[in-house]
This record gives structure tokens, C-alpha cells and sequence, in this order.
């Protein structure tokens, strides 16, 4: 007999051996859900959570009432790194609703935001962070990128 026939015989019989064909397929259970930890509160309406590229010490939260939260070693900074709620519209689907950092952030300090204006228009504004303090931006560099008529 061939090395290939007597490989193909093997590999059925194992086959046959583990079908047992009387007991029905049971999966197995689910894992069991990761536990949830508190790491900051005091936010007010967060929907977005993320970093800059590179950065492993921050975390930027994004809240919907027009302020950009910074979270450091597990602390919440008192100061927002943005605080635009003169400019946003806030409540239901209307808010600061998006936040991204551009890929040359480190270098740049650029990064942009997505909110509806105190009109109900849709705005993508690029702003830069501050050069004095990295934890805050400065809100006076504001460049409307994309402004989208929008009615409410």
C-alpha cells in the first residue's frame, strides 16, 4: 500500500472516531463578559474615546455639549483640551460629535473636529494645540474645513 493510501485510511478513521452520530452538537458556553471598571467620571454626554498617534499616556473623550476631555494616567484633567460650547449646538443628534487627530499630530499639533453650529449647519474645523501646554488646545486657530448647510 502507497504512503498516500495509508494516510487517507488513517486520516478517515480518525474522522469516524470522533463523529459520534446518536449525540447532538452542543457548543460550548460564551465567555464570560470582561468586568467593567470605572476609570473617570464627572463627563457630561462623552461619545467618542480616542488618542493621538503615538500617544500611550493620553486619552482624548469627546463630549457632545462642545468640550474635548483629557484623561492622563487614569486622571481626568480639570482643563479641557477644547472647550467650543459658544459654537455648538448641543442636544439629541447636535453636538461635538467627532474628533481626529491628524497622522502627523507629534509634528504639526493638527487635529479636527465635527459639530453642528449654533445654525444646525455641519462644520469640520482643523485646530492646533497649544505650543506652551500639550494638554490644551488653542481654540483661536479654529480653520473651517468643510462647513455643510443643514436644517433642523
Amino acid at each position: 500500500m502507497s504512503t498516500w493510501r495509508i494516510s487517507v485510511l488513517l486520516l478517515g478513521g480518525l474522522l469516524a472516531c470522533s463523529l459520534d452520530v446518536g449525540t447532538p452538537f452542543v457548543p460550548p458556553p460564551p465567555p464570560a463578559p470582561p468586568a467593567l471598571q470605572l476609570v473617570v467620571g464627572g463627563l457630561t454626554a462623552p461619545l467618542f474615546l480616542t488618542a493621538p498617534p503615538g500617544d500611550t499616556t493620553r486619552l482624548f473623550i469627546v463630549q457632545q455639549d462642545g468640550r474635548i476631555r483629557v484623561v492622563r494616567n487614569d486622571t481626568l484633567l480639570t482643563t479641557p483640551f477644547l472647550d467650543i460650547r459658544t459654537l455648538v449646538t448641543y442636544g439629541g443628534e447636535q453636538g461635538l460629535l467627532g474628533l481626529a487627530f491628524h497622522p502627523s499630530y507629534k509634528t504639526n499639533g493638527w487635529f479636527y473636529v465635527y459639530y453642528t453650529d449654533l445654525g444646525g449647519n455641519i462644520r469640520i474645523v482643523r485646530f492646533t494645540v497649544s505650543a506652551a501646554y500639550p494638554n490644551v488646545a488653542d481654540a483661536t486657530t479654529g480653520d473651517t474645513v468643510l462647513a455643510v448647510a443643514h436644517s433642523t
